[in-house]
């Protein structure tokens, strides 16, 4: 049994440990090398700990840069291709001659374009969610926000009892802070 009264005016905490005495005797003889070897081990595992979760840090930022940079190259090939397009239609030609000025297959720069425009599709869909709920908040009914937002009463509904609102608020939220910092995506 461990016993540790805590002392809120001092800083002394009392331990009392009922022991076999063999156990007792065992501790008083090895006690000082095995607290050092325990207090080893801890720290071999705080310091694994802390490198695991630089490491994964280390990994995230790796993974966010180069989701912004490949978001960035498709920003600036679906510019490029609807300012070279102007509506002629051309628009796989226009992606191959992209591609080999890029240095990309005309395959990989289309995917490159398809993330791009699926990241835009996302960041209206959690605008549009935040003005929806913003809107309700004011006390809107779903009727006059769909007006606003050029929707259905239904779709307002199911916009406000989706599961994945909160996600959209949120992220909506980062994207408006990172657009107010400074921030490209």
């Amino acid at each position: 049994m461990i016993n540790k009264p805590i002392n809120p005016y001092g800083h002394v905490c009392r331990v009392e440990i009922d022991l076999p005495w063999e156990i007792a005797e065992l501790l008083v003889d090895q006690g000082p090398r095995l607290i050092l070897a325990i207090s080893d081990a801890i720290g071999d595992r705080k310091r694994d700990a802390e490198r695991q979760e630089n490491r994964t840090a280390k990994i995230k930022a790796d993974c966010d840069t180069r989701k912004a940079e490949t978001l960035k190259i498709g920003a600036e090939a679906e510019s490029e291709i609807t300012r070279r397009s102007n509506g002629s239609g051309q628009r796989n030609r226009i992606i191959k001659q992209l591609a080999s000025e890029y240095g990309y297959p005309a395959y990989e720069l289309n995917s490159i374009i398809r993330a791009y425009r699926n990241d835009q599709k996302e960041r209206r869909l959690r605008k549009q969610h935040l003005r929806a709920l913003t809107l309700h908040l004011q006390g809107f009914t779903h009727k006059e926000i769909g007006q606003k937002l050029d929707l259905s009463a239904m779709q307002i509904g199911n916009i406000l009892c989706s599961s994945s609102l909160l996600d959209s608020i949120k992220k909506a939220i980062s994207d408006v802070n990172e657009e107010n910092s400074g921030g490209s995506k």
